[in-house]
């Protein structure tokens, strides 16, 4: 489904910043042997096992993995073993090599590039240019009453249930869970309950951080697996820390009915309601983050690290705002459940975050997760950036000689769904696309703010052999490639027609 423009917005955002300025490369042999090992690792193919450890060892010391020597044609899965891999997150899960039989190409990427998305997460990380300023990672029994009320601010019948909004439920303190899997789980429920002289024909759960916690401004992020379902609204929204409305922030509300449509929105006195809504994924098949950035002018939505949407902040949202989780069953706009829906039915909350930004130029958490990626060229052995390590849109994309130090040679490969990706620089926050989106050969890669909508801004990863890949724009059809081929420090990226004897248009991707 396209993504339509915030009403008063201006499309979608990245994040804003300026490189610290002089940015070189380090001198001393140091340096430069890690620099001549990198062109050894691109250009032969061969894994540099001491170097991956040590890298991986720097994002994560549960993560381990090796590329080895594989040969492949475009579009064919390997015939014999794959490069070996074992991935493990906290306690949750471990991916373990692929064998001989044949699988997709989207099977092994989710192994070895993008973040678990089906599993509880690892605990709260530090990201660097941010502090955690509250989070829950549900790992205990019962829930913190120290972090979390179980009713609303407000007194009497509207402490349990929202009966403007003609919903069926009431909440009560008993519908949750915890399996000792560090998941909260909301479970909504038929069962009879009287509230103000009313009888309820549901049960479910709401938490909110009232008087416990509130924030203004910085980075909010949940990640859970939402119900499907006729009836069944799950969301995760911000309030004022004191019995009034609006403002209010819905950083996610999906219709049970339509999982996979996504709805960021905000309500002010002061520019009224605008909404937008992305289609992108099933909520109810996996675990995903939902996040928002609330920075001095902006509100930016983000879905699994990636921004999505952004519009200017209203003037009323000038104070703190308390955090609120809630699984709604009925009401005016998801309609009352039919006989198709589900119970008991479950909002599963692996985590609830929220950072303060220290530095300005800082990626938001949720974006690089602690997962970012070097795409460095076989050919020349150099690696992509941004030219100049310039912020803005339409900045034309390079080949640099590898600098550990440039974070704008960073960048985060994020499913988009379809068994495509999103390439978004770490550093600036945009993403890799053909400039305007012209399907021509030679038409130079730039940065753009991400569209959800954009098919140009989705690429296809295809094997490529010893552990290389071919960079295939999802609109246009056409390959990532030095332009000419050429080797020098600086040459710009195009697009090119595929052709799986150019080594130039082959690419590994590493963790730094």
């Amino acid at each position: 489904m396209p993504l339509p423009v915030l009403p008063g917005g201006h499309g979608i955002a990245g994040i804003s910043g300026r490189q610290r300025a002089g940015q070189s490369c380090r001198r001393g042999n140091a340096a430069a042997a890690r620099r001549n090992a990198w062109f050894r690792h691109l250009r032969h193919g061969k894994p540099l096992e001491e170097e991956a450890t040590l890298a991986v060892h720097r994002v994560a010391a549960t993560r381990t993995f090796s590329f080895g020597g594989q040969a492949g044609r475009r579009m064919q899965p390997p015939g014999r073993r794959s490069a070996c891999l074992s991935i493990r997150s906290g306690d949750d899960m471990t991916i373990h090599a692929l064998g001989r039989a044949r699988r997709g190409l989207s099977a092994l990427l989710a192994c070895l590039l993008i973040p678990l998305l089906c599993a509880p997460s690892a605990r709260a990380q530090s990201a660097s240019g941010w502090t955690l300023v509250f989070h829950d990672e549900f790992d205990d029994s019962s829930l913190d009453t120290g972090k979390w009320n179980t009713t609303y601010m407000w007194g009497g019948e509207g402490a349990r249930t929202l009966s403007g909004n003609d919903e069926l439920q009431v909440y009560l303190d008993d519908q949750f869970e915890f399996r000792g899997d560090g998941v909260l789980r909301i479970r909504a429920e038929r069962k009879d309950t009287v509230w103000h002289d009313k009888t309820y024909r549901y049960a479910s759960g709401l938490i909110t951080t009232y008087q416990k916690f509130a924030r203004q401004k910085g980075y909010f992020e949940m990640r859970a697996r939402l119900p499907s379902g006729k009836g069944l609204w799950p969301a995760f929204w911000m309030l004022l820390d004191r019995p009034s409305w609006p403002p209010e922030i819905d950083i996610m509300e999906v219709l049970g009915q339509a999982p996979s449509t996504v709805y960021m929105s905000k309500h002010s006195n002061a520019d009224g309601d605008q909404t937008t809504l992305a289609g992108i994924f099933d909520t109810s098949a996996a675990f995903h983050v939902y996040g928002l950035e609330w920075s001095d002018a902006y509100l930016t939505w983000y879905l699994d690290g990636l921004p999505v949407a952004r519009t200017a902040r209203s003037s009323d949202m000038d104070e703190p705002m308390q955090l609120l989780v809630n699984l709604a069953v009925g009401g005016h706009w998801p309609g009352a459940p039919d006989a198709s829906t589900v119970f008991p039915a479950y909002l599963e909350v692996d985590y609830v975050r929220a950072w303060r930004r220290d530095s300005p130029a800082a990626a938001v958490p949720g974006m690089t997760n602690g997962k970012t990626f070097v795409v460095g060229n076989l050919h020349t052995g150099m690696a992509l950036r941004p030219e100049g390590a310039g912020a803005g849109n339409n900045v034309r994309v390079v080949q640099n000689a590898y600098n550990d130090t440039w974070a704008s040679q960073r960048w985060v490969v994020r499913p988009v769904g379809g068994g495509d990706y999103a390439i978004v620089n770490s550093y600036t926050g945009k993403a890799l696309r053909p400039r305007d989106g012209a399907a021509g050969d030679g038409v130079d890669i730039v940065q753009y703010d991400y569209n959800a909508a954009w098919d140009s801004q989705k690429w296809n990863l295809v094997r490529a052999g010893n552990g290389h890949f071919a960079i295939i724009n999802k609109y246009t059809g056409k390959a990532l490639r030095p332009k000419g081929a050429g080797t020098a420090d600086g040459a710009g990226i195009v697009q090119e027609t595929y052709r799986d004897t150019w080594n130039s248009q082959k690419w590994k991707i590493v963790v730094p």
